[in-house]
């Protein structure tokens, strides 16, 4: 039972927020599996695109930042680049062309350019996919960066984003991706990582269970952010000095939605330093709404706060439930 507000948010976390590691390994063992079978797939199929190397898991799920519901999982489905060359373009200052006049992805290019068309890569894909066994066929779609497949015996969708290596060197630069418009954009799940394991040494654990915490009230949000975006923002904002000033959840999410609230205002580039700033297409009426959400937010974690610190526990626990909503443990619930 809960009894504390420690108590009450280990138990949240517990059944709540947090992957339980059962999931968690079942979900590494569908990546594997489709990993394998994408891999054959390529081998058997020849209007499969090239495969240039295992596919890489991005996404929340590797940043280990994912809360619950499970619902998708991302994949880097790497190609063999060729001698495909990338270059800038005007009408997209993140975009790029990617001209193949020969190798393995010259047959993605148009009828009068080298420009390899991620649209048809796309689509060659989802063509394809369709040949796994125990799929379910009408989920498969192709995305705006994705081919979005479900198998009929796992909970959650396979997000497929087919990525091209830059090389320089012999070593991988970064990776280009879809930008849904027949383009192409700079990504690198690598940076990301790298950026999770400097803020995992700067403030410990407990950074990993906030930003699941504040991603699953974003979850009952409306409006809400985008994921990567939301976590983008938690990392910028809940730094003091280079470390997060303590260790204890409560008084870090009452920091962390105090900040919210004017953080979501400003612009926020991509972390990675590659793609669009990740708040391009936030309106200001999006933006006012989940300042004023966050608000609340924070209003209630420091009422919360008082009430623990006064001893009223159990009116600290109303005070958490209307941050988080009825599944945040009652008062003495099992």
């Amino acid at each position: 039972m809960a009894w504390t507000v420690y108590g009450a948010f280990c138990q949240f976390r517990d059944e709540v927020v947090d992957l339980p590691p059962e999931l968690t390994e079942k979900a590494r063992l569908s990546l594997y599996s489709i990993t394998t079978r994408v891999a054959e797939l390529a081998e058997q199929k020849s209007d499969f695109p090239r495969l240039g190397a295992e596919p890489l898991v991005y996404g929340s799920f590797a940043r280990k930042t994912q809360c619950q519901p499970l619902d998708d999982l991302d994949l880097l489905v790497v190609l063999e680049p060729g001698s495909a060359r990338p270059t800038s373009i005007r009408r997209d200052r993140f975009g790029f062309d990617l001209e193949a006049s020969r190798g393995p992805l010259a047959r993605f290019t148009g009828a009068f350019l080298d420009d390899v068309n991620s649209r048809s890569v796309l689509d060659a894909i989802r063509n394809e996919i369709k040949g796994l066994r125990d799929l379910e066929v009408e989920s498969v779609d192709r995305r705006l960066q994705a081919v979005r497949l479900k198998l009929d015996f796992y909970d959650w969708n396979f997000d497929l984003v087919p990525a091209v290596p830059v090389v320089k060197d012999g070593m991988t630069q970064h990776y280009l991706i879809p930008n849904g418009n027949g383009d192409w954009w700079r990504t690198d799940p690598r940076a990301d990582a790298d950026r999770l394991t400097a803020a995992l040494n700067r403030h410990g654990k407990a950074f990993l269970s906030l930003v699941r915490l504040v991603k699953y009230w974003n979850a009952t949000q409306k409006p809400r952010l985008g994921s990567y975006h939301l976590e983008t923002l938690v990392a910028n904002v809940m730094q003091d000095k280079g470390k997060m000033y303590t260790l204890d959840l409560p008084e870090l999410l009452a920091r962390c939605f105090g900040r919210l609230t004017d953080a979501v205002f400003q612009p926020c580039p991509d972390p990675k330093g590659l793609g669009p700033d990740l708040d391009l297409g936030v309106d200001w009426l999006r933006r006012t709404q989940i300042s004023e959400n966050a608000s609340w937010a924070a209003y209630f974690t420091e009422i919360a706060l008082e009430y623990d610190k006064d001893g009223e526990t159990e009116d600290a626990f109303g005070a958490w439930r209307d941050v988080f909503g009825k599944a945040f443990p009652s008062y003495g619930s099992e």
